[in-house]
């Protein structure tokens, strides 16, 4: 996956053969495998910064997140790419500098997905976008609730009749995928890890690693 950001000047972005004309302060998304091209005007050529990430769930999150490569401006974006962009560029990473990336490419993403949130889509769907925001948070169905105008008992119902798990089930699955590329690529503790994602007991966070897994946190990290 590729996100990049045009600083200034303006020109083109061709994704699924159409032209998308682009601007300062447009962010564009390439899912992975998509063909595309870009060219800036003549007079006025774009300035791009773009980073790559790459992660094993990256694809089925885009499509959880119902992403698809497409054009974005949302001023939000752009505070969140230029400190993603200063953690690309260092020489050394610090073990912690990957929690920020992960949070911060999470979090461009989710705001992606609000952006194109719709009542075209049907309610099980919107309830799965709102509910990927919350993985460095405290499972929150009451602002699920709140954002889509239903109760929470609602929600917690058309979920499950939807994806056939409840919204906490479907929430503590995308922690715990998030906790294995953490442990594969970071030297952080279990406990940083698990506080990280908002599960502030280590013993509880590393119970449901194992009923997830199979495996304890640790063991996971030895293995991978």
């Amino acid at each position: 996956m590729k996100l990049a950001y045009i600083v200034d000047g303006d020109g083109e972005v061709l994704l699924d053969g159409v032209w998308h004309s682009v601007e300062a302060g447009d962010l564009f998304l390439l899912t992975p495998k998509i063909v595309h091209y870009y060219r800036s005007h003549s007079e006025t050529p774009f300035h791009m910064h773009w980073v790559s990430y790459h992660a094993d769930y990256i694809s089925s999150y885009l499509e959880t997140c119902g992403l698809s490569s497409g054009i974005y401006h949302l001023p939000e974006l752009q505070k969140n790419f230029e400190q993603l962009f200063k953690f690309a560029q260092e020489a050394t990473p610090s073990p912690y500098t990957y929690f920020e990336i992960m949070e911060r490419i999470h979090k461009m993403l989710h705001l992606m997905s609000l952006s194109v949130l719709s009542s075209e889509d049907d309610d099980g769907e919107n309830i799965r976008r709102l509910l990927g925001t919350m993985i460095y948070q405290k499972a929150d169905l009451d602002a699920v609730a709140e954002e889509l105008h239903m109760s929470k008992s609602n929600v917690i119902r058309i979920y499950k009749k939807r994806f056939g798990i409840t919204p906490h089930q479907y929430l503590l699955s995308l922690k715990i995928d998030t906790a294995k590329l953490l442990l594969r690529t970071t030297s952080a503790s279990v406990r940083e890890i698990a506080e990280k994602l908002c599960i502030c007991d280590e013993h509880y966070f590393s119970t449901l690693f194992r009923k997830h897994t199979g495996v304890s946190p640790n063991q996971y990290r030895k293995t991978h």
